[in-house]
């Protein structure tokens, strides 16, 4: 945030700042003003770090999707992890057909 903007936003948080009428009022201004200036201040610097923080982690996370997305590693582990989807469907096709044949087995008085 540049300097302009915060003499906006104290401007308008006290409705009446500005350099010049600072200089104009000096005998008038009130040790609240300067509060308000430096409680707007450190709130400002605040959000500049935050906001600095927060690009700095959606670049890493950027960095780290695009990596991560293409790196030989992952695209291995998502083989395998294809192959052991299949080889779980094969076993649940497995169960279903020996549950089948119990069952035949079962109506037919063998077991």
């Amino acid at each position: 945030m540049n300097d302009k903007l915060i003499k906006k936003i104290i401007y308008e948080w006290n409705n009446s700042w500005s350099e010049d009428i600072y200089e104009s009022n000096k005998s008038t201004w009130k040790p609240e003003d300067d509060k308000k200036i430096e409680a707007i201040t450190t709130i400002l610097e605040t959000y500049k770090k935050l906001k600095k923080r927060v690009q700095e982690a959606e670049g890493e996370v950027t960095i780290i999707r695009g990596i991560g997305m293409n790196s030989p590693e992952f695209r291995s582990l998502k083989k395998e992890n294809e192959e052991l989807k299949d080889d779980n469907k094969k076993l649940a096709q497995q169960i279903q057909d020996k549950n089948n044949l119990v069952g035949r087995l079962r109506d037919k008085g063998l077991i």
